[in-house]
């Protein structure tokens, strides 16, 4: 998600993290950004961070010794599918370690450089507002026509085009995409094309969760 316009006041900020968490940051799936979630988990008589012991950051059963708890938001989103109820989408991927194996928890300097968050940790969530989605936030890497409204697919986390005139009370509409296009990506890999020299399509979306 390169364009953005958006309004702090439209994002769920502090409030969940997510249940998928991608290897690294170079590795795909439900922890990228540009997906659209659910709630999963919504107790608010839970404190608002957990300390949890996990293994990322060494073993944890040797006797006698101290080891580090990592803190957690308890309150969890997940892939959103056709069945439920889209709350919004994430602004950050949520992944392990860096393309070097180094954990993020260690180089949090590196993860906000990156846009991403660490294992755990709350995730951004864009309720409303303009932002560019790839190919691979639709149902097949389909991109919709201009003016055809979203609702959330079959696949988890990912969204397909309708025209306004199919549109019925039975589907949440999560946005409306303004314009479409495609680019060429140059000598490196970039987020819109890919590989260095494919192409790659991408559309101007409209975000309306509410």
């Amino acid at each position: 998600m390169a364009y953005r316009s958006i309004d702090e006041h439209e994002v769920i900020n502090g409030l969940f993290a997510s249940t998928a968490v991608n290897t690294d940051n170079l590795t795909s799936g439900d922890g990228d950004d540009g997906v659209f979630v659910k709630v999963s988990s919504g107790d608010l008589n839970q404190d608002p961070v957990e300390y949890v012991s996990n293994s990322h950051l060494g073993k944890t059963d040797y006797p006698d010794l101290g080891y580090n708890l990592i803190p957690t938001v308890p309150n969890k989103v997940a892939a959103a599918d056709s069945t439920s109820r889209a709350i919004g989408l994430t602004l950050a991927q949520t992944a392990l370690a860096d393309e070097n194996g180094e954990k993020f928890y260690y180089n949090p300097r590196k993860a906000d450089a990156n846009y991403v968050v660490p294992s755990g940790h709350a995730v951004p969530i864009l309720v409303r507002g303009r932002v560019t989605l790839t190919e691979a936030a639709f149902e097949g890497g389909v991109i919709p026509a201009p003016g055809d409204d979203l609702v959330i697919s079959t696949t988890a986390g990912k969204v397909t085009g309708m025209s306004f005139s199919e549109t019925g009370q039975s589907y949440q509409t999560v946005g409306t995409v303004l314009a479409t296009g495609s680019r060429v990506a140059g000598k490196t890999a970039d987020r819109y094309a890919g590989a260095a020299g494919a192409t790659g399509s991408y559309a101007l979306v409209e975000i309306n969760c509410v």
